[in-house]
């Protein structure tokens, strides 16, 4: 795939490390016609592969391998007068392992044809990098490789974990949500975007670990010369948490890629919003459903730290089809079928799966691969537990799934006690104590009091968010009103609200917060509406705090 191929790091880098060190040598017109050609294809792979969002388009294993030359490239041209660290965005490129990073580190995931980071060639971006979370990341792995010698950073600035724990990564489409950065914290990774050299086919899946075990996973890794069912199997939809037609391991197709401006069928993260309590992202899947979907809508709302709600609309272009909701899991035989669901439980943590949508479903489960390497003559003498694939098969495109989250079993089905499905004018959605989340098939729709044109829309006694609406009103009380499209989350706390909001274009914004808010510079309060206004620029995401303003005695 053009410019993208981590082997550019190698190739091209090299041959510019070459150059550089006999450029003192001869003064030949050849050679710097040469280095100036292979400049060129380097910064077109650096502006391809390491992208405005703080990732890298394969994965992390071949982001590293790809740094391993590109990294002494990069250096060596600055001490030649060609600094490329500015104008490109490799020195930020490791945001997006740093927050895939797991306790231990070799538990960490990610999508297609890679491993968990391992940090040997992270040393040159963190010696140009001022951000504390990359001496953070760094700090996490062994100090042994020869980029470590050769580019050690300055262990005297600060490290720290990066501020917010979750994160679109939109131009790679990738969304991770966290609840933290201990080995006990749920972290989600999300995927909906373009192809990159080895991804799978495997848009829409996400992958969930909870309190030091990884719950949902995929088929993952394997051999891509050697396995004889990578082709059939691990790089398919079926290896994957994905939705099949008609029971086709095949459903999806390689998306398009970001390279070629005609090549845009990509899915694609639609909305987000993302805070410390509460995340949710909305994505289209249907450009890799080969024609046999009209759309595709997969959205996750993420109630932290204990429930995660999947809502998947999909609606047959033509004909009427089958469809297989998928859930892969690492062992079969802790996997335990209920009638509308599941309960999956390991040493450390258990999951509750309500399936709430379809009214009827078929679930069944069946066994996975194994990937070859644990089968070939190396084998370990104690045969893997067999992995399990949790398939949900219906006639409607419409899914509507809970899991909870827990330590253990007993836990886990209590908070699946407090579960159950609710609906309202165009709109489904779950109660969870006194927290109700709506997935909207109208821009009009509501549940009670309650009236947006919001996708997905939350209310509770400490939170109210809604992504991609202009209006929220509970009764005559106007909530939220935007000029324009946004996402928000405002949490309410005895002093006050914290705001938190998420534009795709310029806003002009009135909230009401419920009291009288101190005087703040950064928004206007009107007594009339009893509404705080703001403006937001676009493709932006900024929070507030509105503070009670404290009454004299």
């Amino acid at each position: 795939m053009a410019d993208t191929s981590n082997w550019i790091g190698h190739a091209v880098g090299g041959a510019l490390l070459a150059c550089l060190a006999l450029r003192n040598e001869a003064d030949d017109p050849e050679l710097t016609a040469y280095f100036g050609g292979l400049l060129l294809k380097f910064e077109n792979h650096l502006h391809a592969s390491y992208l405005p969002d703080g990732s890298y388009g394969e994965g992390v294993s071949y982001q590293e391998f790809d740094l391993k030359t590109t990294g002494r490239a990069l250096y060596a041209l600055k001490r030649a007068g060609v600094d490329e660290w500015r104008g490109t965005f490799v020195k930020d490129s490791l945001a997006y392992p740093a927050y895939l990073t797991t306790d231990p580190v070799d538990d960490g995931m990610d999508f297609g044809d890679t491993h968990a980071a391992t940090g040997y060639s992270a040393a040159p971006v963190i010696q140009q990098s001022t951000n504390p979370a990359m001496r953070w990341f760094y700090e996490k792995f062994k100090h042994e490789s020869f980029a470590d010698f050769l580019f050690p950073p300055d262990f005297r600035s600060p490290a720290a974990p990066p501020a917010n724990v979750s994160r679109i990564f939109r131009d790679k489409g990738n969304a991770v949500f966290r609840t933290g950065w201990g080995s006990d914290d749920v972290v989600l990774l999300f995927r909906a975007g373009p192809t990159f050299n080895h991804n799978h086919a495997d848009q829409g899946q996400f992958l969930l670990r909870a309190f030091g075990e990884n719950l949902v996973v995929e088929a993952g890794y394997s051999d891509y010369y050697k396995d004889p069912y990578y082709r059939t199997y691990f790089s398919q939809a079926e290896g994957h948490n994905t939705l099949l037609i008609d029971g086709d391991p095949a459903s999806q197709e390689i998306a398009d890629t970001r390279q070629f401006p005609a090549l845009h069928q990509y899915p694609r993260i639609t909305y987000s919003i993302t805070s410390n309590s509460y995340d949710s992202v909305e994505s289209e899947l249907a450009p890799v459903y080969r024609g046999w979907l009209k759309k595709y809508t997969r959205q996750i709302v993420f109630l932290k730290p204990n429930y995660v709600v999947i809502h998947d609309d999909a609606l047959s272009s033509g004909e009427p089809r089958i469809f297989d909701w998928l859930l892969h899991l690492s062992d079969r035989q802790r996997l335990e079928i209920h009638p509308r669901g599941a309960l999956y439980s390991t040493a450390k943590a258990a999951m509750g799966i309500q399936i709430l949508e379809p009214a009827r479903p078929s679930i069944t489960s069946r066994a996975g691969h194994l990937p070859f390497a644990l089968l070939s003559a190396a084998a370990p003498a104690i045969l893997p537990p067999a992995p399990a694939i949790l398939d949900v098969r219906s006639e409607s495109g419409t899914f509507l799934t809970v899991l909870s989250l827990a330590r253990r079993k007993d836990e886990a089905t209590d908070l699946m006690s407090q579960v159950k499905a609710v609906s309202g004018t165009a709109c489904t959605g779950v109660q969870i104590g006194k927290q109700t989340v709506f997935f909207s098939s109208s821009p009009r729709s509501g549940y009670g009091d309650w009236t947006t044109d919001a996708s997905t829309w939350s209310v509770s006694e400490g939170i109210v968010s809604a992504v991609h609406t202009t209006v929220l009103r509970n009764g005559q009380r106007t909530i939220w009103q935007s000029t324009s499209p946004a996402s928000f989350i405002a949490k309410r706390s005895p002093n006050g609200t914290e705001l938190t909001v998420s534009t795709e274009q310029p806003a002009t914004i009135h909230f009401s917060p419920g009291f009288e808010p101190a005087t703040n510079t950064e928004f206007t309060y009107s007594r009339g509406d009893g509404t705080i206004e703001l403006s937001v620029a676009g493709g932006e995401s900024r929070s507030w705090t509105a503070v009670r303003k404290q009454l004299a005695p």
